[in-house]
């Protein structure tokens, strides 16, 4: 049953007696990700319009109904009659650019299921998008799509004033279910007919396949905040705000003995204020809260925050007015440095929601990090628009250089260029003087002891597609030890490629990478490390670093 709804979203409206639909919107980042990944493949295969020429290869995991055999009712081969009151019948449709459609004509009803996809087998906690082609003539419909229960977890109601074509984008999250069906529905609040044409229809997974590859996409625009700026935030920037015994005003200890101070022109953050926390001598416990933030209901937010993480093991995560997890990012050791989060989630029934950071040590022990920017984004249809326009303008040109600051300007003092950050404090970093050539500056990196393979510089995440073949390229210039360039995905659970720089103390050596891109990779990230060869710390000079895609 559904209930009647009026708005020109993808959330329902509650109401009629109707049960309470289980609406799960995808962030931004998601819907973003899905529209850009899928727009000119599913315009050119789908609906046979030339707006694009540089499709992905996406394959939706539903069979293209048009290409099926269909009975004698008109139904295609799979799909199932949820009515037998409703009638249908499959013709071509100059609306539909020729292609077949299936007129559907309901039975006179409210809120009544009509036909749907059959089951299709679906990868569990994966983010998909259901795209459609439809028109409604008359009435009102609904799409939307069900778990194995026959639940739902996200749908699309039309309501009578948007007759007329229509493609609808309706992303979902399969959760723990294995299979998914795609359903349409009568969405009259009282017994009437409504008629309506499908089009093609297709259900595609989206970027990067996971909740994490996708944040790695999104990551991956090259922008270390791709999504708007603080002025969008709802959360204030707490580095505006009077701050009391390093506590900002609003904020709460979670415990006593949590140790706050403000660090005024942290490097680590572009010179900008960091606060500096030093947990509790604790194990999994929350260390510092925001105030409670205003939110509306189901409305998808995507959480931002930039941390830097000393030592220990520390998390960051949302929690609902019952202070239940909505979701949450845990650090480990293995996360030490500079930690640029997004947090994508739907407030589901929540008005309001708090951001907690907590120590993440499984024994007694103290951590230690620092905050930047902390930031709760609303997601509006807007700025989803604005992400994909400025995508679909610059983001795909060729031959440009796709990582941000690889000419090293704007270093200065112990201010890191943007697009790259230490990890300090194993490394000294400073910016030779030119000779006045116009020749890229020149970057020292200089070890502060002897090391093996330690990592002392780190690119910000880089947007890939999968398959694709990309080249890196940086000069170098080795006086002691070895410089070693090494990629891995976004998430840093796969090593892509390594290289050792040829030792050179005289002049700058060109060093190269070609590496492609594995299948559900959609960012990678670049680290720069080093070992000493003798008793001597490392001590090397780069200059001019590039990433380039590879025309094929």
């Amino acid at each position: 049953m559904f209930a009647k709804s009026q708005d020109k979203t993808n959330q329902d409206s509650d109401g009629g007696g109707a049960p309470r639909l289980r609406s799960k919107l995808i962030a931004s980042s998601l819907l973003v990700l899905a529209l850009t990944a899928a727009a000119s493949v599913l315009i050119i295969t789908l609906w046979g319009e030339k707006e694009a020429d540089d499709s992905l290869e996406l394959k939706s995991i539903i069979p293209d109904w048009r290409e099926l055999p269909v009975d004698d009712t008109g139904l295609p081969s799979g799909w199932n009659r949820n009515n037998p009151g409703m009638s249908l019948s499959v013709g071509e449709d100059a609306d539909f650019n020729g292609s077949k459609v299936l007129s559907i004509k309901t039975d006179r009803s409210t809120y009544a299921y009509q036909v749907d996809t059959g089951m299709v087998e679906v990868k569990r906690d994966t983010v998909y998008i259901l795209v459609a082609k439809l028109a409604l003539d008359e009435g009102a419909i609904g799409v939307g799509i069900l778990d194995e229960q026959g639940n739902w977890i996200a749908n699309r109601n039309l309501s009578r004033q948007e007759r007329g074509l229509m493609k609808v984008y309706l992303p979902f999250d399969s959760g723990a279910n294995s299979k998914v069906s795609a359903v349409f529905y009568n969405n009259l609040a009282e017994p009437g007919l409504s008629r309506f044409r499908i089009g093609p229809v297709g259900i595609f997974p989206v970027r990067g396949y996971d909740i994490a590859g996708a944040e790695a996409s999104l990551a991956g625009f090259g922008d270390p905040q791709p999504l708007p700026g603080d002025s969008n935030s709802i959360l204030p920037d707490w580095r505006r705000q009077s701050v009391s015994d390093g506590l900002p005003v609003g904020w709460s200890k979670s415990v006593p003995d949590v140790v706050l101070s403000v660090i005024e022109n942290d490097r680590n953050f572009a010179g900008q204020k960091s606060l500096a926390v030093t947990t509790s001598l604790s194990t999994y416990s929350y260390q510092l809260s925001t105030p409670s933030i205003s939110v509306s209901r189901r409305q998808a937010y995507v959480l931002f925050v930039e941390l830097f993480l000393e030592n220990g093991a520390v998390g960051v995560g949302v929690l609902d007015e019952r202070g239940e997890w909505m979701r949450n990012k845990p650090l480990t050791a293995d996360d030490a440095g500079m930690n640029r989060i997004l947090l994508p989630f739907n407030s589901k029934e929540n008005s309001s929601v708090t951001v907690v950071f907590y120590n993440n040590q499984p024994k007694e022990a103290i951590s230690q990090f620092r905050l930047g920017a902390v930031e709760l984004v609303p997601v509006t249809l807007d700025n989803v628009r604005q992400t994909i326009a400025h995508y679909l303008s610059g983001a795909r040109a060729r031959k440009r250089n796709l990582l941000l600051g690889g000419d090293f300007k704007g270093f200065a003092g112990e201010q890191f260029p943007p697009g790259w950050y230490p990890h300090y404090p194993k490394a000294r970093l400073s910016l030779e003087k030119t000779d006045g050539t116009g020749e890229p500056p020149v970057l020292k990196v200089e070890g502060l002891s002897t090391m093996s393979k330690e990592p002392l510089l780190a690119a910000d995440p880089i947007r890939v597609e999968p398959g694709r073949r990309y080249i890196f390229s940086c000069n170098v210039k080795t006086v002691s030890g070895e410089a070693i360039f090494r990629f891995r995905d976004f998430q840093e659970n796969i090593d892509l490629i390594e290289k050792t720089a040829p030792v050179s103390s005289e002049s700058f050596i060109r060093v190269e990478l070609l590496l492609t891109i594995p299948e559900d990779i959609y960012g990678i990230k670049l680290a720069i490390l080093a070992s000493s060869v003798d008793e001597r710390p490392p001590l090397f000079f780069l200059n001019s670093a590039r990433v380039e895609a590879v025309d094929d």
